[in-house]
Parts: structure tokens; sequence; C-alpha cells
């Protein structure tokens, strides 16, 4: 047999972490963006995937919820884009 309780307050503060995980996470992907349009900030395909795989281990609860997508210029081997 279960019994199974719902509390609202304790909804809220899940929510209220899960929505600063998020923020978090967008500031995270918003920089890295950013950064491949920028000198002296990492380009490098491979190392950008690395950087979103650290991001999405620091914050997974709330990666869950996103579809990163990045592109690659084959030429130079760089990221191009971060959507």
């Amino acid at each position: 047999m279960r019994l199974y309780c719902h509390c609202t307050a304790r909804e809220g503060k899940e929510r209220r972490i899960l929505e600063r995980f998020s923020t978090r996470l967008e500031a995270e992907l918003q920089y890295l963006a950013e950064g491949l349009h920028r000198p002296r900030r990492v380009k490098d395909y491979d190392k950008v995937l690395m950087r979103i795989g650290r991001l999405r281990q620091r914050y997974a609860r709330a990666a869950r919820c996103y579809a990163i997508r990045l592109d690659k210029d084959e030429a130079s081997g760089h990221a191009t884009g971060l959507h």
C-alpha cells in the first residue's frame, strides 16, 4: 500500500529551484554562443561540445528540458552556431 502526499509549498520550492538552474544554464549557453563570434574565446567544435556536456552534467535537472544543437563548419572545424 502506498500513500501519496502532495505539498504545494514543496512544489513551489522545486519549481523555483528548477527556474534558477534553467536561468544559469541559459546564461552559460548564451555566453558560449556569443563566444563563437568573438575573438579569444572557445570555437573548436570538440571543445565547445565538451563544455556543453559539462554544463549538462552540472545542471542535469534543468538540462533535461533543453535540446541543444551545435553547428560545425567542416572547412575550419570550428563551431558556427549554438541553438
